[in-house]
């Protein structure tokens, strides 16, 4: 039985850890689609000038698991225009990423207050808990993620693994596969490969 017990929060480790990797690729891939212009266009003041070069910085740190690094430029980022939700989500990961979760927990929060809309702090929040072991107010989050955008595959992927770890198979094979469809449609083959390998495991 402990051997199983073992195994089992081996398997939850591994379902969390690849969960924040998706979730990286995803923000990070999102920002790599804007070219210099998009940026200018769609963020106006936010992605100009110094505040641009440190979100591109700390993005990189981050990618390159230099996480100190990462929270210490979008820190800065943040000293310049604190009104950048964005900046706050990707804090947030960096912060997950070094092992602060109750800093993480509060830069998703900051995030929510300048723009509740966006589902992104939502499934932030959902990681954070479910690395923390608190599965239902991960499930929760996730949930919240998936009412503001219904094609958000991450946020299928954290539902499927919160609902794996709260051992309701059938619910997360559900909310998994969704996720693996809405990720081969994006062309994110590799993601999607990682949540198949994982769907081949559930009872």
């Amino acid at each position: 039985m402990n051997y199983l017990n073992k195994n089992y929060t081996f398997s939850l480790i591994v379902v969390t850890s690849v969960l924040l990797l998706s979730f990286q690729r995803f923000l990070l891939a999102e920002n790599d689609k804007k070219d210099t212009k998009d940026f200018a266009d769609k963020h106006g003041a936010f992605m100009t000038g110094e505040v641009k070069d440190y979100f591109v910085k700390g993005n990189n740190y981050w990618r390159n698991g230099q996480y100190q690094l990462a929270i210490e430029t979008f820190e800065k980022l943040l000293q310049i225009n604190p009104n950048y939700a964005k900046a706050y989500d990707n804090l947030g990961g960096a912060y997950y990423s070094s092992g602060q979760s109750e800093k993480a927990i509060n830069s998703y929060q900051k995030s929510i207050q300048i723009d509740s809309r966006s589902a992104v702090p939502y499934q932030g929040l959902g990681i954070v808990y479910a690395g923390m072991g608190q599965y239902q107010e991960a499930l929760n989050y996730f949930q919240k993620a998936v009412e503001i955008d219904n094609n958000y595959a991450a946020a299928y992927q954290g539902l499927g693994c919160a609902y794996h770890s709260l051992n309701k198979y059938r619910e997360a094979k559900e909310n998994l596969n969704k996720a693996k469809d809405l990720l081969n449609r994006k062309g994110d083959y590799k993601t999607a490969s990682e949540i198949d390998s994982f769907l081949k495991n559930i009872p």
